[in-house]
């Protein structure tokens, strides 16, 4: 991304703070209006995982035969959602020209170089694509999609063997994939067969991890706050209802319910309205330390959202609801597991609120929601919130730190998990 008046290059490799959360800006520089949805950092969670991933394993070769891992140094996830909103206007000349040039190089060159890819290698390829996966893989378009997973019906579909190491953000592990006509192998070496449906793609051997959201909220704020400290609200919610129609439905059953418990006081709901503005990230830090739970509903996507690992990084309870229902070539059609990042050091059941796929499709669910909510005992708010405060660094990347060994983020878990994958498939 190249230098001008509205953006700061160095936000993407290093330490940057924004005061609103649309445009992309300069950190030194006042929120402006503009047309563009530039939040895309969020989706760079890759920059600091690969950086560290080199600082960790130092010794590179250009023997494939010596070779343990093959990364594939290239930011899918960050090139996916530089265009939104991109305009040589706001971008400086040629922000547009170069993007083209990055796709088309993903797009028609980038496979010509992974020459030592194939079924027997691509279970030690690291590919990133850290955002959602339901618009990847465009940008892969020429990695075969076999190499990525199966079928998401398939009954080989938790087969991991032959696929690449797709790090994403989740959450369940499933390209939609409306657009593509993909050739998928149940197994593989199989002969690859044309499809000519588009089926949803179960990625047998991803990595899900954290959005990256230390330009919102510092990656060390956990340490700010006490897991025993009185909090003043039960509920506090700050998304764009303009977004999806559920989340201002759920909104005002909420606040219909919080009005009938005589819990109004408790609940802070910044924003119901299409004409209500965000709270911005400095007064959603306040308000958010100050609650129990923060409403995560999901976004554009079905997926995690980047408010979920703020909530957490401030020690504040995330209610999760997904917003998707079933229905043609959606991943709740075939009611995948939700894959959440490093589950193999985190008990997410600990961590977050999740509204069951089957209550949902009851109008009365978000009043449950408040009465489960206001019926929680203090004891277990406190025990949760404790255990937040334990694993809270995994849910960070501590850019501050950069890998100085003195805090484990979620950098180390990530690289972590991939030296340990690769060395599993070498046993």
């Amino acid at each position: 991304m190249g230098n001008s008046s509205r953006a700061n290059e160095s936000c993407l490799t290093g330490p940057c703070s924004y005061s609103g959360w649309g445009p992309f800006v300069s950190a030194t520089q006042p929120l402006q209006p503009s047309p563009g949805n530039f939040s895309v950092r969020q989706y760079s969670a890759e920059v600091p995982i690969l950086r560290r991933l080199l600082r960790t394993c130092p010794h590179r070769t250009a023997d494939p035969a010596a070779a343990d891992m093959f990364v594939v140094p290239y930011y899918f996830g960050f090139a996916s959602t530089l265009p939104w909103g991109l305009s040589d206007r706001y971008f400086g000349p040629g922000a547009r020209a170069m993007h083209a040039e990055m796709s088309d190089y993903a797009r028609r060159r980038l496979y010509r170089e992974l020459r030592h890819l194939n079924p027997e290698t691509a279970n030690r390829h690291v590919v990133f694509f850290t955002t959602d996966l339901e618009w990847c893989c465009p940008f892969a378009g020429r990695i075969s999609f076999s190499l990525l997973g199966t079928n998401a019906s398939d009954q080989w579909a938790d087969n991991a063997t032959g696929r690449v190491i797709l790090v994403n953000l989740g959450d369940d592990q499933i390209i939609n994939a409306r657009f593509f006509h993909p050739r998928v192998l149940s197994r593989p070496n199989e002969a690859e067969r044309p499809d000519q449906t588009s089926w949803p793609i179960r990625v047998t051997n991803g990595l899900a991890v954290p959005h990256r959201v230390s330009h919102w909220v510092d990656d060390r704020a956990w340490r700010s706050w006490r897991p025993e400290a009185p909090r003043r609200y039960l509920l506090f919610s700050n998304v764009d209802v303009k977004r999806t129609t559920m989340r201002g439905e759920v909104l005002h059953m909420i606040n219909k319910s919080a009005h009938r418990a005589g819990a109004t006081s408790r609940v802070y709901l910044a924003t119901m309205l299409s004409g209500q503005q965000m709270a911005p990230p400095a007064e959603a830090q306040r308000l958010a330390l100050e609650a129990d739970f923060c409403f995560c509903p999901t976004g554009d996507a079905k997926g995690f959202t980047a408010r979920l690992y703020f909530s957490l990084l401030l020690g504040c309870l995330p209610v999760r609801v997904d917003g998707f229902s079933p229905g043609p070539l959606r991943s709740g059609e075939l009611e995948m597991n939700t894959t959440w990042p490093f589950e193999h050091l985190l008990d997410w059941r600990r961590l977050v609120v999740e509204v069951p796929r089957h209550s949902r499709k009851r109008r009365t669910y978000p009043a449950d929601l408040l009465r489960t909510l206001l019926s929680m005992p203090r004891e277990e708010v406190l025990a949760r919130r404790h255990y937040l405060r334990r694993v809270a660094h995994w849910l960070g990347y501590d850019e501050l730190g950069d890998g100085d060994g003195t805090t484990r983020d979620a950098a180390d878990a990530a690289v972590a998990e991939l030296v340990a994958r690769v060395r599993s498939t070498a046993n």
